[in-house]
């Protein structure tokens, strides 16, 4: 089994001198990747791998995702989460889902004042930052938002 890459929120594995690049990567691939869902079986050796580090999660959702990645939703200590494995079993990306209330209110405040009138699809927290992957005027956006409400990163499709 090989250790994940990034894996911040649970404190399980959590490297400290992780880029924000490959945060934003695996956050961008996480969402991006939501709209090319297909079912197909998931390889035992990514459940085995993902069993391993998350031994007590329940309710496991899987879906197979874009260029060879699986996204996992599941409970973990009675909490909401997601997770996106490579397919060599290597944990990408593993997050708390969130609701509207779960952002802190400077980061709900951002989001009303700069995204008015949006509709939220997905929404998770990485220790101390947030991402909200949401629709506004048809269009698609994802961003990056630290504790403070300040925007890390903004993507518009």
């Amino acid at each position: 089994m090989q250790q994940p890459g990034i894996i911040l929120g649970l404190g399980m594995y959590h490297q400290k001198n992780t880029a924000m690049k490959k945060i934003i990567f695996a956050l961008l691939t996480l969402c991006m990747a939501s709209a090319t869902q297909a079912a197909a079986p998931v390889p035992e050796n990514i459940k085995h791998d993902f069993a391993l580090l998350f031994p007590q999660a329940t309710n496991l959702v899987w879906t197979e995702q874009k260029e060879g990645l699986y996204e996992v939703d599941f409970t973990f200590n009675q909490q909401s989460y997601a997770a996106l494995i490579d397919k060599k079993g290597t944990m990408l990306h593993a997050g708390k889902t969130l609701n509207w209330f779960g952002f802190p209110a400077q980061v709900r405040k951002t989001l009303s004042t700069n995204y008015a009138g949006f509709s939220m699809k997905v929404m998770l927290k990485e220790n101390d930052h947030y991402f909200a992957e949401f629709t506004q005027n048809g269009a698609n956006y994802m961003v990056l938002l630290d504790n403070t409400g300040q925007v890390i990163f903004s993507s518009k499709e």
